[in-house]
């Protein structure tokens, strides 16, 4: 599985980050189809060069025609979100083209906070540092996807019925 060896190296690279997305529902025990893993980076410019250095050693590279000196740049990640309307940074595996990274090109919440709240997926001695189901409802409310829709409503469904975080 792919997730194992970008886990494995963000671990290994002490990258600050947390699980979001499809993989974080599936995290908590909510089963859910999903290709890519999505991430929320703390964008501190020292934890991106983790990031980048942890992926590249991987094989990812920047769907063309961004590069990762561009992420770096706050100033063109902030272009990206208010001209373009781009919400994520696509890394792709151009030997498994299916293999996707999406990360926040801005974190559309405050990182620290959600992070704060955390909970860690053990993988055998990988931790995963994923989204509680109270971030993942505040990332997901307000995007207008169906899909998001879809989450937050068994979100707090679950949250409702006293579901225990996984």
């Amino acid at each position: 599985m792919y997730y194992e060896d970008i886990f494995t190296a963000l671990q290994e690279h002490k990258v600050k980050y947390l699980v979001v997305g499809g993989v974080a529902m599936g995290l908590h025990g909510i089963p859910r189809m999903t290709a890519d893993l999505d991430i929320m980076l703390d964008l501190a410019p020292a934890n991106i060069k983790k990031f980048i250095t942890a992926t590249g050693k991987l094989g990812y590279v920047p769907r063309p025609p961004l590069t990762f000196k561009d992420f770096i740049d706050p100033g063109k990640r902030k272009s990206w979100t208010g001209e373009k309307n781009m919400v994520m940074f696509t890394l792709v595996n151009p030997k498994i083209p299916y293999q996707e990274i999406d990360v926040f090109a801005d974190n559309p919440v405050d990182f620290q906070e959600l992070y704060a709240g955390k909970k860690i997926a053990q993988f055998g001695n990988i931790e995963i540092p994923v989204a509680s189901m109270d971030g993942l409802i505040a990332l997901k409310e307000n995007t207008g996807r169906k899909q998001d829709r879809t989450d937050v409503s068994i979100l707090k469904r679950l949250r409702k019925n006293g579901q225990k975080e996984k």
